[in-house]
């Protein structure tokens, strides 16, 4: 008997298909050979086409599966069985989940740190441009000085050369002068 599981649990487009087809292997995985919980479930549904009544569908069903040898408990326990399997399906999620929350969390945090890290650094170095700025607007302002400074005695130094050049000049010329009229 093949049981169309989607069918059997009513799934509808509602639920998310990922999830549903994780659940939908692990039942298959786990599907028990006799008449379980799965067949007779399937016969149930099977029979709502000619028998409205759940609970007359349950206990022709259970009739027919008694004749099989099928007892009421074993139903329940392949019942259980299958709510086992859910919850472990469930538990196994919840760990994956766990885990992709903590990475995703912890990787998150990396990088937060890594920002952090990042703007500290950029800071430091903008505080050292900072400084590098001033002293180089300092150094400037310095050269201004120093410009200046060296302009004037440039010129200094050419007035005093060009005072002392007349001088001699006219020292010269005058002697010429005077050797011209004397000798």
């Amino acid at each position: 008997m093949k049981i169309d599981l989607l069918e059997l649990f009513s799934i509808d487009s509602s639920l998310d298909e990922k999830s549903v087809n994780a659940l939908i292997k692990a039942i298959n995985t786990s599907h028990l050979k006799d008449f379980d919980y799965l067949k007779f479930k399937a016969s149930v549904v099977n029979l709502q086409e000619i028998q409205p009544d759940e609970t007359l569908r349950f206990k022709t069903t259970f009739t027919t599966a008694q004749t099989l040898g099928v007892s009421k408990k074993f139903l329940l326990d392949t019942a259980t069985h299958y709510q086992n399997v859910i919850r472990k399906e469930k538990e196994k999620f919840s760990v994956a989940l766990q885990h992709k929350m903590t990475e995703a969390i912890e990787e998150k945090k990396k990088e937060a740190e890594k920002i952090s890290e990042g703007i500290v650094l950029l800071r430091q170095k903008i505080e050292q441009l900072q400084k590098d700025i001033l002293t180089m607007e300092a150094r400037s302002g310095s050269i201004d000085h120093e410009i200046e400074e060296a302009r004037e005695k440039i010129k200094s130094t050419r007035d005093n050369f060009e005072k002392a050049i007349t001088h001699f000049e006219k020292t010269i010329s005058s002697d010429i002068e005077k050797m011209e009229q004397i000798l």
